[in-house]
């Protein structure tokens, strides 16, 4: 999808790298951030789990999974 249609080439092979630039993609074409992950997990295959965080929302955690666990922690001094 991003090569053939986009003319966009990763600069790396990393999952994050790609999932980045397909949600980059949806945000171009005009959707909102929440739009474009809804957009972007819609087409990927295999198994994942993300968080992603945006300066456009930089409040918020996207966190995306769809087998697995994932474990997300914070600093002590937040807990307190």
């Amino acid at each position: 999808m991003l090569r053939e249609k986009h003319q966009i080439v990763p600069k790396s092979q990393t999952d994050t790298e790609v999932v980045a630039l397909v949600v980059g993609v949806f945000m171009d074409e005009g959707q909102s951030l929440l739009e474009a992950i809804k957009s972007a997990v819609g087409i990927l295959e295999g198994a994942y789990s993300f968080i992603l965080i945006s300066i456009l929302d930089p409040e918020a955690m996207y966190i995306v999974k769809n087998c697995g666990t994932m474990v997300i922690g914070f600093p002590k001094t937040l807990m307190e």
